[in-house]
């Protein structure tokens, strides 16, 4: 089994840690954080500048008919929705750099990262076990470690994979192919961004959640592992891989994931997605 480093040694340049995402964390972790730092990041990045503006002077938001500059826009949206929208921003331009190793390109990618923290983050609220805007962030990262392997492998990667194994599991064709899986490289990417716990195990968990009695086990990674599958079975970036995964039946059970809810929240991810493509497309629906 190669070690998290070995595998990063590979890489020519290994995903950098995108500072603004990082100091969104920090925010969504803390619960409070000082506005005018918020908006030194944010002015400093004219696309999420003006996706702010967009949002906040869009028909969902303006009810006074009156347009609202950068520092009252922040005020109006609050802290923790400003750095969610630090994080989507940051991790767009993450994701957008990957190509087609897992058979998804660009947008795809993002679009399936940006739909699993959708629905963790409905999952959280819904259960009212774990801090929605934590489930948020989990799940927005939990496939970084498909990066790492673009990076080290390029388009090559599939192939490899493919070839690897006649297991039925992705993760052991990617522990063949490369030593180690994508789920224990974005933990160990994550944590060499230094992000604080419990969000590299939540990545490290995110397709095997330890069940109810395993010392591992936690609430969190149940709602991350269930955000994963929802956002496979809304058909968000499935790729090579996406329908090879399954429902862990203690996560199904514990989070009363039943066909009814699954059908809401997927209803429910696709709405928030294409909201937030359309702001970032610079339009507005009524």
């Amino acid at each position: 089994m190669a070690s998290v480093k070995d595998f990063l040694d590979k890489c020519p340049e290994p995903p950098p840690a995108p500072a603004a995402a990082l100091r969104a964390i920090a925010v969504i972790q803390s619960g409070d954080f000082d506005m005018s730092e918020l908006e030194q990041i944010i002015r400093a990045d004219e696309a999420l500048s003006a996706r702010i503006l967009s949002l906040v002077n869009s028909v969902a938001y303006n009810t006074t008919n009156r347009t609202f500059d950068l520092s009252e826009s922040l005020v109006r949206l609050g802290s923790r929705q400003v750095a969610k929208l630090i994080l989507e921003q940051s991790t767009r331009c993450l994701f957008t750099g990957a190509e087609a190793s897992y058979g998804v390109r660009r947008e795809q990618l993002w679009r399936g990262a940006v739909g699993g923290a959708i629905a963790a983050e409905l999952i959280a609220q819904r259960e009212g076990k774990v801090d929605p805007a934590l489930a948020y962030v989990c799940a927005l990262l939990r496939d970084i470690g498909k990066l790492v392997i673009e990076v080290a492998c390029g388009e090559d990667a599939a192939t490899r994979m493919m070839a690897a194994s006649d297991s039925t599991c992705h993760l052991d064709r990617e522990r063949t192919a490369f030593g180690i899986d994508h789920a224990e490289l974005g933990a160990g990417l994550a944590e060499s961004w230094n992000l604080p716990a419990p969000i590299p195990d939540a990545i490290r968990f995110h397709h095997e959640p330890p069940p109810p009695g395993d010392e591992r086990h936690n609430d969190l990674f149940d709602v991350v592992h269930a955000a994963d599958i929802i956002s496979l079975w809304a058909g968000l970036a499935i790729g090579v891989d996406g329908l090879e995964y399954r429902l862990a039946r203690h996560v199904q059970e514990g989070l009363h994931l039943n066909v009814q809810e699954a059908e809401a929240e997927i209803v429910e991810t696709w709405s928030r997605i294409n909201e937030i493509e359309g702001v970032l497309a610079g339009t507005t629906t009524e």
